[in-house]
This record gives C-alpha cells, sequence and structure tokens, in this order.
C-alpha cells in the first residue's frame, strides 16, 4: 500500500501492535493495554457471551463490573486476566482436524 507524503509516494510502514497490524502513517501508535474493558469487550476477550458472563455474575462466579462513571460500569482487564488463569484445565481434547 502507498500514502502520499510531502508531495512523494511512499510505502506504508506495518507495525504489529497486540497482534494488529496499524498502518496509518500520521496517526501515533499507542503500545498501551487498556485497563478497563467494557461488557462487549469481556466477552470478545473470554469467548462467552455477554448473558453468559452476566449469569456467572449472578452466581458470583465471574469479576463483578467496576462503576467507571455514573452510567457506565466496565471490568478491569486485570481481574479478567486472573479469573481466566484461574479456570481449571479441560480434560476434553480439541477437536481433529481433518486435512
Amino acid at each position: 500500500m502507498l500514502y502520499l507524503k510531502q508531495g512523494r509516494i511512499e510505502p506504508v510502514t506495518y507495525l504489529l501492535i497486540d497482534n494488529k497490524y496499524m498502518s496509518n502513517p500520521h496517526k501515533r501508535q499507542s503500545v498501551l493495554r487498556p485497563i478497563m474493558i467494557d461488557l462487549e469487550a469481556v466477552s470478545e476477550v473470554t469467548g462467552l457471551s455477554e448473558s453468559t458472563i452476566q449469569s456467572l455474575i449472578r452466581a458470583d462466579e465471574f469479576p463483578k463490573p467496576r462503576k467507571a462513571s455514573a452510567r457506565r460500569s466496565c471490568w478491569l482487564l486485570r481481574e479478567i486476566e486472573e479469573w481466566a488463569e484461574s479456570r481449571p484445565v479441560s480434560d476434553l481434547l480439541p477437536p481433529l482436524i481433518r486435512q
């Protein structure tokens, strides 16, 4: 991919940050990890549905959200990672991939 810089066409430099390719050469690249994430991100990170997460919270088996502001609740990413690491190792084998 090419872009125009000061009248010259130059190739775009791709940076790999948190497993995502960042290609905007004019935008400052952030390497900070988020501290707080919303329910949609918790669902994406854990692979659990939003309703399953809410059920686990009600059963006191999942970290409770924190108040980020008067109208917004979020989870501490650190607590989600700690919860995931505390889960027992599965005895189920992964499915066979046939070629």
